[in-house]
């Protein structure tokens, strides 16, 4: 019985939290990354030594 509920209560938890992290917002995320894109470039392949590159680092 025990172990039954535990079950129960990890997926109960796990549907909820997958539908939050669904939720994204592009547009919030373009803003956000033209402010890197300054110093780390388009692609984020940075020619400046002073910037890392951050492309390929998800």
């Amino acid at each position: 019985m025990k172990k039954t509920i535990i079950i129960l209560a990890t997926v109960l938890l796990a549907s909820f939290s997958s539908s939050i992290i669904a939720a994204g917002d592009a547009e919030a995320g373009q803003t956000k990354s033209a402010t890197c894109m300054g110093c780390h470039g388009l692609a984020g392949n940075s020619a400046i030594a002073t910037f890392p590159k951050l492309a390929g680092q998800g």
